[in-house]
């Protein structure tokens, strides 16, 4: 309980959750269509399936024939603006998350050539034991015994052993080392390519050494006290304790001075001689930015100060490297800065983050990041959008219209951060939506801070009025970025859809309409004491979680793929909050996100059942002696 406010329930939401119909993107043959629950969607596929035979069959139906027998050409080179991708029937790979793009060490992404793929440690994947099958790899028990071998896999009787000459290098690719070894580090030998994990160097010409480009860590109790190189084509993020403000000013000045006399190795060499040529080297390029970001110049530090005089610094610095999966093609440090009051202090030491970033030039042109090449990702971003509705447009209009979803408008558009579903943080013991949380598949989160709105009250206040300001900023927090269904009603039916799909196929039978639960939809009422030493406000909403419900099926002949089927908004009870007239307003917000929900779909019935997940409930419980059966 808060010192700063009273809290009491005044309702219990008892609301049945009635089925509602949900509002349909428009974009194909069941667009358009109403639709009451997640079950159904599945028998309006096979309904409209049978209506019309050119409609494709849902991804999430097993049971469903293709369409076409016509196998997809091989895989184009990416077209700027296209955000498609072809791919040949059956494939799957679990780290392809760029639309056409390769993506960093995936070494069974389409998009990688075979040169790029070179530069790649494909032999140190994680194996998944269950993509094994006979003859592709690990050896039965019967015939190889030992920690790493098959019991019992599935064989095929009517294939026999064979020799195939390609397999040559992979099996002697463990072999004893050489008696008399060749002499291959020659001082004039270069490099062809980086590598994965190879140590980026500078050509320093001031010393004339090429020397490993070392960024600051932390080692022990948060203080920077070691230096790591930086290595090829590996993002990383360091965050440590300044002793002091000189000392980051010290740091970034020091930082800055040195890159006019610093030149980075496009590949890596043994030795340079005299001075490094334009065609083997690049200079870094800087920008100075407000601590949000924006506003950014390439200037220097005393050009970056106040008006006023006061100075600025630069606790977070992001270094941007370009490549060509092969070779380095830029460098852009980027200086994050502002005043001093804008930073997380702890006491005389200042908090600072330095992050390192590998990215294709241009890369924003022709690609977009999904959550999954097919099912979701545990640990990656629920994607949510919602229809493009003109203002314009009645509710006649809504009911029976087609609507796109915003996801896809745009034909060039990149899908950026408002896409995500986010949750808010706690800031200096104050609620902020910049830079917030994401919610993830397969992960729980339970999210509190403190919203103070600058509102003037007085004895003489409409007290109601207040309070309907003060719920309004509340679910700008717990709602951020919900838009309602039809604009100014109220939150029984809202307009934000999420993606059955870790990537979003613009159907309408693989989007999901936010169902909302237990909405309340009474008037928010403020009264003050009558010796009006305090106000209350009645009928509020200070808590929501958001669920989410999964299943395990098979997608394109690819089978665990895991795809959302439910997705709802429960809001909290009623609550009453009491204050004082003399302290300021300051209420605490709750915001849950409930992903880890085991969902199995019966394929025959349709029938949605719900599983608890063991784990949950021992770590919850505390309980021992749980077995998986």
């Amino acid at each position: 309980m808060q010192k700063f406010v009273k809290i009491d329930v005044s309702k219990i939401n008892q609301k049945p959750n009635n089925d509602t119909t949900t509002i349909t993107p428009g974009n194909d043959t069941v667009l358009g269509t109403t639709i009451s629950t997640s079950t159904a969607q599945t028998t309006l596929a096979v309904t409209k399936k049978e209506e019309n035979a050119t409609t494709a069959p849902t991804t999430t139906s097993t049971t469903s024939p293709p369409t076409s027998t016509t196998e997809i050409a091989p895989f184009e080179q990416p077209k700027e603006g296209r955000l498609t991708k072809k791919v040949p029937s059956g494939y799957y790979c679990k780290c392809d998350l760029k639309i056409n793009i390769c993506d960093v060490n995936c070494c069974c992404d389409i998009d990688c050539s075979e040169s790029v793929l070179r530069t790649f440690a494909c032999d140190e994947e994680e194996l998944d034991i269950e993509e094994y099958h006979h003859q592709e790899g690990l050896q039965s028990c019967e015939v190889q015994g030992g920690l790493f071998c098959l019991v019992g896999e599935r064989r095929d009787t009517t294939r026999g052993t064979f020799y195939d000459s390609r397999l040559k290098e992979i099996a002697t690719k463990r072999k004893w080392i050489d008696i008399f070894p060749v002499d291959t580090n020659s001082k004039d030998k270069i490099a062809s390519s980086y590598r994965v994990n190879d140590i980026i160097k500078f050509y320093n010409e001031t010393s004339e050494h090429v020397e490993p480009f070392n960024l600051p860590r932390s080692l022990t109790n948060s203080e920077c006290q070691i230096l790591q190189p930086i290595r090829f084509l590996q993002d990383q993020t360091t965050e440590c304790l300044r002793t002091s403000l000189d000392e980051l000013e010290s740091f970034t000045t020091t930082l800055m001075e040195q890159q006019s006399h610093l030149r980075y190795l496009r590949l890596p060499k043994a030795e340079i001689m005299e001075h490094c040529l334009d065609q083997d080297c690049f200079n870094s390029s800087m920008q100075f930015c407000s601590f949000a970001g924006l506003n950014c110049r390439s200037t220097n530090s005393s050009e970056s100060n106040d008006d006023d005089g006061e100075l600025w610094y630069c606790p977070r610095i992001n270094f941007e490297f370009q490549h060509n999966y092969t070779h380095l093609e830029g460098l852009n440090i980027k200086f994050l800065c502002g005043r001093a009051e804008l930073f997380d202090m702890k006491g005389d030491k200042i908090w600072t983050r330095l992050s390192v970033k590998f990215t294709r030039k241009n890369e924003e042109k022709f690609s977009r990041s999904v959550s999954g090449n097919l099912g979701y990702l545990k640990g990656k971003p629920l994607i949510v959008s919602n229809l493009l509705i003109p203002e314009n447009d009645t509710m006649e209009d809504i009911r029976t219209k087609k609507y796109m979803l915003s996801y896809f408008t745009n034909g060039t558009r990149l899908p950026d951060d408002t896409f995500r579903l986010k949750l808010p943080k706690s800031k200096r013991n104050q609620c902020v939506l910049e830079d917030q949380p994401t919610i993830l598949f397969g992960e729980d989160s339970w999210n509190k801070c403190n919203f103070s709105p600058q509102l003037n009250v007085t004895q003489d206040s409409n007290f109601t009025e207040v309070c309907k300001i003060l719920q309004k900023g509340i679910d700008d927090i717990l709602l951020h970025g919900i838009r309602l269904k039809f604009p100014g009603t109220n939150l029984d039916e809202v307009n934000w859809f999420a993606s059955m799909y870790g990537n979003p196929v613009n159907r309408s039978s693989d989007w999901i309409q936010f169902r909302t639960v237990n909405v309340l939809n009474e008037d928010v009422t403020g009264s003050v004491s009558p010796e009006k030493s305090n106000f209350k406000c009645n009928n509020m909403v200070i808590n929501v979680r958001y669920q989410f419900f999964h299943a395990q099926t098979t997608v394109r002949n690819v089978p665990r793929q895991h795809v959302l089927r439910e997705a709802e908004i429960v809001f909290g009870p009623r609550v009453n909050l009491q204050f004082a007239l003399e302290e300021d307003i300051r209420v605490p917000v709750f915001v849950q996100a409930l992903v880890v929900s085991t969902v199995l779909v019966d394929t025959v019935t349709g029938r949605v059942h719900v599983v608890a997940d063991i784990d949950l409930i021992t770590r919850h419980f505390n309980v021992r002696g749980f077995t998986r059966g």
